[in-house]
């Protein structure tokens, strides 16, 4: 396991991995400005260190990030204000990057919250303030200005931070819209139908295939229906969910709850893992590979995850 040397408040997410080099997104709370600093690092798998790569520029906010093949990093970067839009209403404040490591070069691609290549295809979102809503969009990564608006919102009230999702598969999109249900989205005949329905009351936050099985995680109310948790399923041969693994699970050693799932990251072209990030009451947060047959292997974490003095203090509340 690594142990990340990281400064106080500060926390890595986003993580990819590049010829051998863990890169992820940093964010570091900064007292003076009461805001927190994001930049690209990365991790040294021997020593824990961290270098940073690239910094934002002050009061802007790094989103999801990935790199290609090249070498070449692609990340969501800007401000939010709610009266800058375009004029079909989309707001304005973030935009797609692409950051060439060999000589620092930063381009902009297209205005977007959230983004996925895949097969030569730009996947994006864009927030509009007005219907609290995010519309798909879909364009070729060698001419990003070819728009094509799926006419899909896959995301709804926003400002209630009601999580959504979308993952571009062999011609489909699957998408959640904040709901219990995962729906599927043709790009041929452009139009959506119903993979999975999930307990009443959750929500799919994230989906991805790993070995042409697809991912789910889910929030989900527990067993007596009063609190809520994280639950990692695979889908069957039908499209059934069955379970991973969930908070309790990840937890059955302590009397009280004390890790949570946060979210899942799949690597590109890799068939022996994915990557399960979680984090605890203090946000520190830690990450395991999760192998083929499904079982986790804690893989790095920052913070001091002291699990039994917690236990305590809650056992004495």
């Amino acid at each position: 396991m690594i142990k990340v040397k990281l400064q106080e408040y500060s926390n890595l997410s986003c993580y990819t991995i590049y010829d051998g080099v863990i890169y992820a997104v940093r964010s570091v709370y900064n007292s003076a400005t009461q805001k927190e600093d994001y930049s690209i690092v990365t991790v040294d798998y021997n020593s824990g260190e961290v270098t940073e790569v690239y910094s934002a520029p002050k009061d802007s906010i790094l989103g999801c990030m990935s790199m290609d093949k090249d070498g070449d990093i692609y990340f969501v970067e800007g401000k939010y204000k709610k009266s800058e839009t375009d004029e079909n209403g989309f707001s304005t404040g973030y935009s797609l990057y692409k950051y060439a490591l060999k000589n620092s070069d930063k381009s902009e691609i297209t205005k977007a919250n959230t983004y996925y290549i895949s097969d030569g295809k730009l996947y994006f979102t864009r927030l509009c303030p007005k219907t609290d809503t995010v519309r798909l969009f879909i364009a070729p990564l060698s001419d990003p200005q070819n728009v094509k608006d799926t006419g899909i919102d896959v995301g709804s009230q926003i400002s209630e931070n009601t999580p959504y999702m979308y993952y571009p598969a062999d011609g489909d999109v699957y998408y959640s819209n904040g709901k219990n249900k995962l729906y599927r989205y043709n790009e041929d005949n452009e139009k959506s139908d119903t993979v999975c329905t999930f307990k009443d009351k959750s929500f799919v936050r994230y989906f991805q295939y790993f070995n042409n099985t697809m991912i789910v995680l889910v929030r989900e109310p527990n067993d007596n229906g009063k609190m809520y948790q994280y639950v990692l399923y695979y889908l069957d041969n039908d499209n059934k969910p069955q379970k991973i693994i969930d908070d309790a699970k990840l937890n059955e050693k302590y009397f009280y709850g004390y890790e949570y799932i946060d979210y899942m990251t799949i690597f590109n072209n890799c068939e022996d893992y994915f990557l399960l990030s979680t984090y605890n009451p203090d946000a520190d947060t830690a990450a395991y590979l999760v192998d083929k047959d499904f079982k986790l292997h804690k893989f790095i974490s920052n913070g001091e995850w002291d699990y039994d003095t917690y236990a305590e203090i809650q056992s004495e509340m």
